[in-house]
């Protein structure tokens, strides 16, 4: 058996190194003039890497990309600042008086910040088409978190007015919940790629012109990393970046090496960039060969002999758990965890934003099953089921607080208090032969449903083909993790990885594995280990 749960492990390994060697998303050999560099001199190097071989194609050429860059499936712009517009590409104008009368083009960071100048403003990926009206209302002003609104966009998707952002009280504008990652990875580019350029972007002295590094001002720099944090890289934004490569010969790192900007700006700027181990699962070091790992009852690790482990399962996959389609209100168990989903697009409810949430990918095997990692950064949340049937409550334990609806609106918010005082986090499950629908309790019309128009889970009232409803799936088997902790007196270097597999340490003491580290489950050497 242990050879057995050896050999599961190494060919897991073996068969991710390989999914992973020479970067992701295709980008092979790409970005390797940056490997093993950290913080300012990482951020130099990612700069030259994307200036070269970049081509300007001129501004006129934008609106040529967007029929790649910006489309949905249905042929229809994305536009990221109004969620009413369905415009096509011949909808291009200069002129409105209201929202929804065309598109045009528009640069998120403005162009008179850097005077107009080439190739900035021409760069497909901080230039976007949006509706003609709101990028009006938008303006010069920066990006920022406004408290109350002085113009907004339609059912208040983007604003205008003073900004609350400690460190900043003027005017900014706000972009919507789902859109403020990619927004923010545009200008973690726009900083990168322009580093030797922005100390004269003197009409931007607010955001920008503070030197190289960190090339972006405090107060700015903190809210897009907490916008990037929130709102993780999504397949739209992928779709973007090779596209746009295509489109001028370069990419953003950005969306490449999600949570980039730690590595560059935050709290991992001492953690050493790898271009082909980045995102890669535990058992491997900074080179192309995997560990192998230790089997805890072998004694091939004398040093090391009361560290506790646990066995790397054979399934599921190290890190994830097992849901199955609920069929029926018998399968409602409290005190097991569940995953809505909209099986018709394969997404799940993901972390939160603002009053609605987010979405992860998940693939549905056979019909019935999921298997997935959950409740870490970027992945599937899970929630506890609680209370009792016709009042079923749904526990978010990242957030530490239960699903519920505060007002009668298209929202899906979270509430720390106790749910049993409040039918508003409450809900019902209607359960018919795998069909699901989940109400809430306060408002008996609202149901969960994925939003496939503007990619978000929320209540609604109403039918319409854009709307899904969100069914459940139930925990099957679990990975068994149970509290541990480093041996302190443990000095050998190991590598630590969340169990989305990002790396957050790279060949530290075992001893201090763990310092500092948020609480969470943890990869050393393929096996699991809890802060608590």
């Amino acid at each position: 058996m242990k050879r057995m749960r050896l050999f599961s492990l190494l060919c897991f390994v073996l068969g991710t190194t390989w999914a992973w060697a020479q970067g992701p998303n295709g980008t092979k050999t790409y970005y390797q003039a940056a490997d093993g560099l950290k913080g300012k001199e990482l951020k130099t190097a990612l700069s030259k890497v994307i200036n070269t071989g970049a081509k300007d194609r001129g501004y006129s050429a934008l609106n040529e990309a967007y029929a790649t860059t910006d489309v949905r499936e249905d042929g229809t712009i994305w536009d990221m600042y109004s969620s009413v517009t369905r415009y096509s590409l011949k909808d291009n104008g200069t002129g409105a008086t209201r929202e929804g009368q065309g598109w045009n083009r528009e640069h998120t960071i403005p162009q008179s910040w850097f005077s107009e100048g080439y190739p900035m403003r021409s760069d497909v990926f901080h230039v976007y088409p949006t509706d003609i009206y709101v990028n009006s209302m938008r303006g010069s002003f920066p990006f920022g978190e406004v408290g109350t609104p002085t113009k907004q966009s339609l059912e208040g998707f983007s604003k205008v007015g003073p900004c609350v952002t400690p460190g900043y009280n003027k005017t900014v504008f706000e972009p919507a919940d789902e859109y403020k990652g990619d927004l923010a990875r545009s200008y973690f580019y726009m900083a990168t790629r322009y580093e030797s350029r922005i100390g004269s972007w003197t009409r931007g002295e607010s955001v920008f012109g503070v030197g190289t590094y960190p090339g972006i001002v405090d107060w700015q720099l903190k809210l897009l990393l907490k916008w990037a944090k929130a709102d993780p890289v999504s397949p739209k934004e992928v779709a973007r970046n090779n596209a746009a490569f295509a489109f001028q010969n370069n990419r953003n790192p950005f969306i490449d090496y999600p949570g980039l900007e730690q590595y560059v700006w935050g709290d991992s700027v001492n953690v050493a960039f790898s271009y082909d181990n980045y995102g890669k699962p535990s058992g491997t070091t900074g080179d192309t060969q995997p560990e192998t790992p230790v089997d805890p009852g072998s004694g091939e690790n004398p040093s090391d002999p009361t560290t506790p482990v646990i066995p790397t399962p054979i399934t599921p996959v190290e890190g994830q758990m097992i849901f199955t389609k609920v069929m029926s209100p018998a399968d409602m168990e409290v005190g097991v965890r569940y995953l809505l989903v909209d099986e018709y697009t394969g997404k799940a409810v993901g972390a939160v934003q603002k009053n609605v949430r987010s979405y992860a990918e998940i693939t549905i095997n056979g019909g019935t099953t999921i298997q997935t990692a959950v409740d870490g950064e970027g992945e599937v949340r899970s929630f506890i089921l609680g209370g009792t049937a016709g009042a079923y409550t749904f526990y978010d334990a990242v957030e530490e607080a239960y699903l519920w609806v505060e007002s009668d609106k298209n929202q899906l918010g979270i509430t720390k208090n106790d749910p049993s005082t409040t039918a508003k986090a409450q809900w019902e499950v209607k359960v018919n032969n795998g069909e699901v629908n989940v109400a809430n309790k306060q408002f008996p019309t609202r149901y969960i449903k994925y939003n496939t128009q503007m990619p978000r889970f929320a209540t609604y009232t109403t039918e319409s083909n854009t709307l899904k409803y969100a069914t459940l799936y139930k925990a099957a088997t679990t990975t068994g993790v149970s509290s541990l902790k480093a041996d302190p007196a443990n000095s050998r270097e190991v590598n630590v990885y969340t169990l989305s597999g990002v790396l957050v340490r790279r060949g530290v003491a075992f001893k201090q594995a763990f310092k500092n580290l948020p609480k969470g489950i943890y990869l050393i050497d393929g096996k699991k280990f809890v802060v608590e």
